[in-house]
């Protein structure tokens, strides 16, 4: 329990310096800067439509310690279930942060299909294609995760 404890502290420290950085970059400080020279950031791009296959894992333990995988999956769940931000790492190592599609967050009794968001917090440790608007902001990158499914393990020894 102390683990988890300790797990929920790190990623909130986390989260809350992701965001004084955003917000010291949106009244123009350092994190703006383009160089060391301090020139302005180039704005923002809007977010591009992407599909990621990869691995859903919970940030923390896998920034903090590189926890992942099949033997990392009950951890994986737990924290994701209190809270921890979970990722998507595809197979070229680019590590995704997934968070809830804005409209979905906005006007969530619109929709009347499961959130594809909240399906993905059961497939931690598993192979998972995600698709959505991502985007990237101070060297993290996001997807709003619009459609997400798991995609079958091949059986042993090959496919019949």
């Amino acid at each position: 329990m102390r683990q988890h404890r300790a797990i929920l502290g790190i990623t909130v420290m986390f989260v809350v310096a992701l965001a004084l950085s955003a917000q010291t970059a949106a009244k123009g400080g350092p994190a703006a800067a383009g160089s060391k020279t301090g020139a302005a950031a180039a704005p923002a791009k809007g977010p591009r439509a992407t599909t990621i296959r990869g691995e859903i894992l919970d940030m923390s333990c896998y920034v903090a310690r590189g926890f992942r995988g099949e033997m990392h999956r009950d951890c994986g769940l737990r924290c994701v279930a209190s809270g921890v931000c979970m990722g998507i790492i595809g197979s070229d190592s680019m590590l995704y942060m997934l968070t809830l599609d804005h409209a979905r967050a906005m006007a969530p009794t619109s929709f009347t299909t499961p959130d594809p968001f909240q399906e993905c917090k059961q497939w931690v440790g598993q192979t998972v294609e995600v698709s959505g608007g991502a985007f990237s902001r101070d060297g993290m990158h996001i997807i709003e995760v619009m459609r997400a499914k798991v995609i079958p393990t091949p059986p042993p020894g090959g496919t019949k």
